[in-house]
């Protein structure tokens, strides 16, 4: 059995992070799932443990909470997390060089 993924999400709505869980584990894919609410903690969470892949709800820090991820992990894959009415703030995020 292959190792399971080691995820992140960053997110200030709680439900998320169970459902990001609930799905993987419907899918069948090993995964070891965790989830922080705030940015300070997700920080926090990268300087004590590696991961493979990190979900970000940007909210209201938007690019600056990009950089500041990416910087922590600069190896890691960022995926965004944003509602549509926050798509301006994602574009930002993209052109930056985020996923």
């Amino acid at each position: 059995m292959p190792d399971p993924l080691r995820l992140l999400v960053i997110t200030g709505s709680p439900g998320d992070v169970g459902r990001v869980d609930q799905a993987l584990r419907d899918a069948g894919l090993p995964a070891e799932v965790v989830g922080c609410g705030r940015l300070a903690e997700g920080l926090d969470a990268l300087r004590h443990r590696p991961f493979d892949l990190i979900l970000l709800d940007p909210g209201d820090r938007g690019v600056v909470a990009v950089r500041q991820v990416e910087s922590a992990a600069p190896a890691v894959p960022v995926i965004l997390l944003v509602p549509a009415e926050s798509l301006d703030s994602a574009i930002q995020a993209l052109r930056r060089g985020a996923d």
